[in-house]
């Protein structure tokens, strides 16, 4: 856990609400920080970036994290409102920037639509303004694995499907090519491993949510960076430009990286120097 300073905790556990965090000195400017599905609000998944040798230093900055909860029909919108409400209820008027990778990145983006106002530069990374289709088609099979299959075997399955999309062709056959059983044994921890977290019920839930994930770039007026992965095959750097094209302040920053949409977890020095330019130089913060 990052210790701080004048930190205080807030958590909204019941029902669909996401568990939210708030640490870092009172008077600094806040930082939405929104990650993956499986993010948790201590922010160890993100841990080289937010950090006090990190673009977003909690020393600098109070950083604002969610762990999501997750149940059927609940949109990213929605997800978006309950953070409006925390920040409502804690008299934060204005985020100085909403910081979302992957499916945190789509409700960053959610929020950017229902309160422009509410924010001063939105970040998604590796997320856009809809899903791929070939993705949504990706996520079809893994909800019929998880529920066609007893127990957790259908969960399990759907997650080593999901990590063969997370990274790209080149990054498997670089680590695995040689090695097939490791590359087996990789996929089955990894999906034994989501199943200790996740209900199926939660899985096609989050699943759903992301394929229904649907926002109007035009609506979004707050300047809007977003930054993508030339590898990334769930989000390609072609929506990403789709998005671009609608957004009326917008502009993309393309990483390169082997990682494909895991590159948000792994480019990590890539990240930090974009972000440090994106948060500190652009908006005048004292670095």
């Amino acid at each position: 856990m990052i210790q701080t300073t004048n930190h205080i905790d807030a958590y909204c556990t019941s029902g669909p609400s996401p568990t939210i965090r708030l640490i870092g000195p009172q008077n600094a400017p806040v930082v939405l920080v929104l990650g993956g599905i499986s993010a948790t609000s201590d922010l160890k998944w993100w841990s080289p970036v937010v950090g006090q040798n990190g673009a977003i230093n909690p020393q600098r900055f109070r950083i604002l994290s969610c762990s999501w909860h997750v149940q059927p029909h609940v949109t990213t919108h929605q997800q978006a409102k309950h953070i409006l409400t925390f920040l409502d209820q804690n008299n934060i008027s204005t985020l100085h920037a909403a910081v979302g990778c992957s499916y945190g990145g789509m409700v960053a983006l959610a929020l950017g639509e229902l309160a422009p106002h509410r924010v001063s530069h939105i970040i998604p990374i590796a997320a856009a303004h809809r899903s791929h289709t070939l993705a949504t088609a990706w996520r079809w099979i893994q909800r019929q694995l998880a529920q066609s299959l007893p127990h957790d075997e259908g969960l399990s399955l759907a997650r080593a499907l999901a990590m063969t999309t997370y990274r790209s062709d080149q990054d498997l056959d670089d680590r695995f090519s040689q090695r097939p059983q490791e590359l087996f044994s990789w996929l089955n921890h990894h999906g034994h491993e989501f199943t200790k977290r996740f209900s199926v019920r939660e899985f096609c839930a989050v699943s759903t949510a992301i394929d229904e994930h649907r926002v109007h770039p035009a609506n979004i007026t707050t300047p809007t960076t977003v930054i993508g992965f030339d590898s990334d095959v769930l989000v390609p750097p072609w929506l990403l430009d789709e998005l671009v094209e609608q957004l009326p302040c917008g502009e993309k920053i393309e990483l390169n990286s082997v990682y494909g949409h895991d590159a948000f977890l792994k480019e990590t020095q890539q990240l930090n120097g974009v972000l440090a330019t994106l948060l500190y130089t652009r908006q005048g913060v004292a670095a």
